[in-house]
This record gives C-alpha cells, structure tokens and sequence, in this order.
C-alpha cells in the first residue's frame, strides 16, 4: 500500500529501505544464473541439447531481439500505468518459463519459444530500474540508482565465477548448471512477490475502493477508467516535455544505440567463443570467469559512482564519448 502522506519520518526511512533491500534480493537471485555463461556449450553439447552451430545461431538465436523490441513497446506503455511491480512479477515469471524450456524443452521450436519468453523478461527489466523511484524521497536517488545496478552486476558475477569453478571441476554438468539457475530465479520470484506496492491513485486504496463498492461497480469503473485515461495522458506530455531537451535526446540516443551494440554483442558472443577454442584447440571453456571479470569490473563503477560528486553537465559529454569509443574498440 501508498504511505499515507502523514506518516512519521521513521516509518517512511524504514519504507525505503525495506523497498530497496528487497528490490536488491530480487535484482541479485535473477542474475545470479550459473548456466548462463554456457547457455551456446549447453545448447550443442551432445549430452544435453545436441543442436547445430546453424540450429542455435540462425534458427534459436535471432527470435530474442525481435521478441525484446515488440515486448518493450507494450511495457513503456504500461509500466507506469500499472505502477511498477505487476511489470516486475511479469519479469520474474517470464525468467522462471525461460528456464523451464532450457531444461525441459527438446526441439527447436520450445527453444524459439524460450527465446521469445527470454525477450519478454529481459524488455520488463524497465520496471527493475525504475520501480525504486516512486519508493524513495529525491535525496536518496543517487545511492539507491547505483545499488540496484551494482547487485544486479554482482549477481551476474557471482553467476559467472560459481558456474565456472563447478564446471572446471566437473561438479555439476550443464543440465545441472541450469537446475540450479531455475532455483535461483525461483528465490527471485519470492523476493518479486514481497516487494511493497506502489499506488498513488486514491482510485486503488482500500477506503476509496469501499466506497465506490458501495455506490456500485460502475462508479469503480469508471474511476479505474479515468486515472488510466489521465495517466496516459500526463506520460504523453511529459514525453513531449523530456525530448524537448536537447541534452535529454541526446542521451537517449546514445542509450538506446549503445544497448542495441550491447544486446547484440551479448547475444552471439558465445558462440563466438566456442569457435575461437575450437580453432585453437582449447580444451577449456573459460566463458564464465570472462563475464565474472566484466560484470565485476561494472558492478564496482556503479557501486563507486554512488560516492562521486561528478558535474555532469560539464564531462557528460567526454565520459559517454571516451566509455564509447573504449566499448568499440
């Protein structure tokens, strides 16, 4: 439920914080996936999925990009309106099917179907991002930003350096890699469950759903129908209002352009890996002590940006220009 707008400061102080630790649980256990730096090894091995290299690159692969832009149109629509955390169970359920069809999936088509599910969770990730905004007061948004990014980064990590020492050491194969990442998005889902909703409509709090009760459902209706009809109508101002920023636009463009390379790179990296070893004779894979040391290396900059006093009016522009030349290269 909304806090009431009276309540004492320690009690919105314990808010936040209960808010944010939860948010980290989650944003941790749905990251830390072991399996997921072998998802291509597990894919053509021939003691698990035993697809081709074509299978996985050109018929399983390529359904996530489309499926993440056509999902992320629907959630910038709706997350906002439905206020954060049915987004985010949405998320959390999505990455729980995903794993369900890696394990129990046995052709082409249930590894389309994960793909397309994959592109649904990872396109509600929004939600993850902003749900803790609503949630906190203005002065704490700088640290709360950089925690909810570095967990989430230290979950991937974690992920990477756990599945890379259980697989050099043959203590668990790529199928059993993938049980454990499904407990862990299971965990995920509880902590997703727990999180406090987000309500600023008097429309959804109890006193006022009471009352329209009484009055009949009509009048609930309606009023669902009118904070929907207002809302939209706000989020189209403001989206006016933002990109009419010049140094907002260009942001978002370098955002949206750099997750783009991003997601792309991610996406088929693997499979380049796997081509390179295979070339040159590696008998190893070190797939997840590479994303261990990235994601690290990721975490403790967001984690440390916490700490900066940095005038970003003035270096914005040369820090995005120089972290995008050092991605390129």
């Amino acid at each position: 439920m909304e806090e009431p707008e009276d309540s004492p400061p320690s009690s919105k102080s314990r808010r936040w914080i209960y808010a944010t630790l939860i948010l980290c649980g989650y944003g941790f256990f749905k990251e830390f996936k072991p399996s997921e730096p072998f998802l291509t090894p597990y894919l053509t091995d021939n003691t698990t999925k035993n697809f081709t290299k074509d299978e996985v690159n050109s018929q399983i692969y390529v359904y996530w990009p489309y499926s993440f832009l056509i999902a992320e149109i629907f959630v910038l629509l709706l997350t906002d309106i439905v206020r954060y955390k049915p987004v985010i169970l949405v998320e959390a359920a999505a990455y729980l099917m995903t794993r369900f069809l890696l394990i129990w999936g046995t052709n082409v088509v249930s590894m389309q179907m994960m793909q397309v599910v994959y592109g649904i969770a990872t396109a509600t990730e929004i939600a993850y991002f902003s749900y803790i905004y609503p949630a906190v007061s203005l002065e704490h948004y700088k640290k709360v930003t950089s925690y909810v990014r570095a967990v989430r980064l230290f979950g991937q990590a974690m992920a990477g350096i756990v599945g890379q020492i259980l697989i050099s050491t043959k203590a668990f194969n790529y199928l059993q890699l993938n049980y454990f990442s499904c407990a862990s998005v299971f965990v995920a889902c509880v902590f997703a469950i727990l999180l406090p909703n987000l309500c600023s409509c008097s429309c959804w709090n109890g006193t006022e759903t009471r009352k329209n009760s009484s009055r009949g459902t009509g009048t609930y209706t309606q009023a669902v129908a009118d904070y929907i009809r207002t809302t939209t109508h706000k989020r189209l101002l403001d989206l006016k209002a933002y990109y009419s920023d010049p140094s907002l636009l260009k942001w978002s463009l370098w955002w949206a352009l750099a997750t783009c390379g991003y997601l792309q790179v991610g996406n088929y990296v693997q499979s380049l890996w796997k081509e390179i070893a295979t070339s040159t004779g590696v008998s190893y894979e070190y797939n997840g002590l590479v994303e261990a040391i990235t994601t690290l290396c990721s975490a403790f900059a967001a984690f440390t940006l916490s700490f900066m006093k940095v005038n970003w009016p003035l270096w914005g522009e040369l820090t995005i220009g120089c972290l995008s030349l050092l991605d390129s290269a």
